[in-house]
């Protein structure tokens, strides 16, 4: 018999994952990070060979295109909240994956020795891309989500999200071995464009402040086990 604890945490995350995908934003949210973490990662995980196999260059070349996206996403997140207040949390959610896939594209038109300074800037662009799609899509998460639903709604975001980089190191794997490095980072940028696509067509298009959003409501018998849990 399945213990009571593991019953319990299957159907906490069964709640979190209906929760967010019976809301329109929040299911906007997921799928964004979903598409991206696959296909970035797909992206991500051919890039040693890219450098090291392909382009033939050294492993200080490839050090630096990883420093260079560690130094964006640290800029992007001290950048993130005076972005959002100048532009709008919503135009910030929205476009800021699109410099993101453009930082990895530049990974296309690497070549050995200074060609490498376009990789550089690409990543450094993903990476500030990236941390500002995080910072502003976790605070809306926060806003919009009833503190009981926060644990559930973060394990079900994780599980599918981050569920995503185990299944793009796979595809990865078996791209390189059937396409090839540069074909598999070129579909590897082609599936992280649906992450812009979600975020600009889907139903967060015209909002300017995610923040003014109010809160979701929560299934019926959801809300009941919320109750229940917390008079326990």
């Amino acid at each position: 018999m399945q213990p009571q604890s593991d019953r319990r945490i299957l159907r906490e995350m069964y709640d979190g994952l209906r929760y967010t995908f019976s809301t329109g934003p929040l299911r906007a949210i997921l799928f964004n990070a979903a598409l991206w973490n696959l296909g970035g990662n797909i992206v991500a995980s051919l890039l040693v060979l890219l450098v090291l196999r392909t382009i033939g260059e050294s492993e200080v070349w490839l050090g630096l295109l990883l420093a260079a996206a560690s130094l964006g996403g640290a800029v992007g997140g001290v950048t993130a909240n005076a972005l959002g207040e100048r532009f709008g949390s919503g135009p910030l959610w929205r476009w800021s994956m699109v410099p993101g896939v453009l930082g990895y594209a530049s990974l296309l038109i690497l070549t050995p020795g200074w060609g490498m300074t376009w990789g550089i800037i690409g990543m450094f662009v993903m990476g500030a891309s990236v941390a500002w799609n995080i910072v502003v899509g976790s605070s809306f998460r926060q806003r919009v989500c009833p503190p009981g639903m926060m644990g559930r709604l973060g394990a079900a975001s994780r599980t599918v999200s981050w569920g995503m980089l185990a299944l793009a190191s796979l595809i990865a794997g078996i791209l390189a071995e059937t396409v090839g490095i540069r074909d598999g980072i070129l579909i590897g940028v082609v599936i992280a464009c649906g992450a812009p696509l979600v975020a600009l067509l889907g139903p967060l298009r015209r909002v300017r402040r995610l923040e003014d959003l109010s809160e979701a409501p929560v299934p019926a018998d959801t809300a009941d086990r919320l109750g229940a849990s917390e008079n326990a």
